[in-house]
């Protein structure tokens, strides 16, 4: 919600403050991990103490896959059925395609941007929960390799359609995992998966102007 206030204000612009904020919430949970929350048994490496088995979030058949992938496609239907269906949806879509028209026909543009904001920032909150609980098992410092950028190009890329999000977020887990795959078999750099997604980026704005 912060980046919404600062920009309902018109102080920085969204797209800066949450890739900055990037960089902040790491150490807020290095901060705890290190701190109040640090497991005595792991004086090694600092992590917190293991979650217990009411708060794991299971898993289907021994897999990596657990309920959390339910949480993100219930999430999904829901900004689906709001964003088309309602009449919020329509005032957002008309404060993402021009504000400045949208505040000259009566639209509290900056109530909007706060509330999709925070509502984004919970989401996020809650896929956070998801990999902490059903993948981790307890909170560690290295819980988020990237997610939030990978995340900004999912919504770049799809535009603010579902069904795009739905395909560019399997796009870019399967390449993100192919990638940790050759690192580990192959030796090749991640760097390579990075270059991968960018290009991919530059060729579906190219696409767009064209």
């Amino acid at each position: 919600m912060l980046p919404g206030v600062l920009r309902a204000i018109k102080l920085v612009n969204e797209t800066i403050s949450t890739l900055l904020l990037n960089y902040v919430a790491p150490l807020i949970v290095s901060f705890f991990i290190f701190g109040p929350w640090r497991s005595a048994e792991s004086a090694s490496y600092p992590q917190s103490p293991a979650f217990v088995d009411a708060a794991r979030l299971p898993s289907l058949a021994g897999t990596r896959i657990h309920l959390g992938l339910l949480y993100g496609l219930v999430s999904l239907a829901l900004y689906a059925f709001f964003i088309s269906r309602t009449r919020w949806g329509l005032a957002m879509r008309a404060v993402g395609g021009n504000p400045e028209a949208s505040l000259r026909l009566g639209v509290p543009v900056s109530g909007y941007i706060i509330v999709a904001m925070g509502v984004a920032g919970g989401i996020a909150g809650v896929a956070g929960m998801a990999e902490a609980s059903a993948i981790q098992g307890r909170l560690v410092a290295g819980l988020s390799p990237g997610y939030g950028f990978m995340g900004f190009l999912v919504a770049w890329l799809a535009a603010g359609r579902a069904v795009g999000i739905l395909i560019m977020a399997f796009l870019f887990a399967a390449i993100s995992s192919v990638g940790d795959i050759l690192q580990i078999t192959q030796a090749v750099p991640y760097a390579v998966v990075n270059v991968l997604m960018a290009v991919i980026l530059f060729i579906v704005l190219s696409q767009r102007r064209s």
